[in-house]
């Protein structure tokens, strides 16, 4: 009788551990900055880096997405990625080097559906104090790195991996739609004008 509890209790241990390993979750350093990652985030190609008004913003999505290059467009709403619950300001202050602006470091961060193979990642940033926004989405002042994919990242004990060189500088460039609208809506003021004018 003990016997038979005892392997009963061995089973549902095993059966337990099986599941929770498939289930699994992955790790990757969150910074533009490291041993093999340099991806300043600048406000134009080759302006300053951006300050700590920003947020970096993580996505991701297991496999091998199709390259994405830098567009306006909400990586998860148009591309089908998924977006990472870890956020981290734009913060150069806590690099030592390289002097400015433009580096954020957010440590290792959880992909929590992560269980092997290849990953793509997306890296955004985005103003959150002009005019205010709480995410990417609604941000006037936003962009997103290339898309890029690694071959597999750490899983339990491995070392953590930053991105490596695939992750590329990129910069910040209003939303288009809103300068549009912008210019549209100082046009429409000049024709109502003149056309009040005797």
């Amino acid at each position: 009788m003990k016997r038979a509890i005892i392997a009963s209790i061995l089973g549902i241990a095993a059966s337990v551990a099986s599941v929770s390993s498939t289930s699994g979750q992955g790790y990757i350093v969150f910074s533009n900055y490291g041993y093999t990652t340099y991806a300043r985030v600048t406000f134009t190609p080759s302006g300053p880096g951006v300050d700590s008004d920003y947020y970096a913003v993580l996505y991701y999505f297991l496999g091998t997405a199709n390259p994405i290059t830098p567009s306006y467009l909400d990586p998860v709403t148009a591309y089908g990625f998924t977006q990472n619950a870890g956020q981290t300001q734009i913060n150069t202050g806590q690099f030592a080097s390289p002097a400015g602006a433009g580096f954020f470091t957010g440590g290792a961060v959880i992909i929590p559906d992560y269980v092997s193979g290849p990953i793509t990642f997306i890296v955004g940033a985005y103003n959150s104090v002009y005019p205010p926004s709480g995410d990417y989405a609604s941000a006037f002042y936003r962009a997103h790195s290339a898309s890029f994919t690694l071959n597999s990242i750490a899983t339990g004990a491995l070392p953590v991996p930053e991105f490596g060189p695939g992750f590329q500088p990129f910069s910040i460039i209003p939303e288009p739609s809103a300068a549009a609208l912008g210019v549209l809506g100082l046009v429409s003021l000049l024709i109502l004008r003149r056309r009040r004018r005797p």
